[in-house]
């Protein structure tokens, strides 16, 4: 789960797949009461850097006689 005032995509460019990562605050000065809810938020975005994005090549399949006419 990614925090509120955070997001995260993804870009293919080219052989590559760029992760683009964007951050929000409202505030200027951060009270000390809110650095348990500041810590909180650092916490889960660390998750979200940590987290896996799996490629899987897609698998076509010819119908072997379709193979030998494009071929000819």
């Amino acid at each position: 789960m990614v925090p509120a005032g955070y997001e995260v995509s993804y870009e293919r460019q080219g052989g590559k797949i760029i992760q683009d990562r964007e951050v929000y605050v409202n505030y200027l000065l951060l009270q000390p009461r809110q650095f348990g809810s500041w810590n909180a938020v650092v916490s889960k975005l660390g998750n979200a850097y940590r987290k896996m994005l799996i490629i899987k090549k897609k698998k076509v399949w010819l119908n072997f006689r379709q193979s030998i006419r494009t071929s000819c």
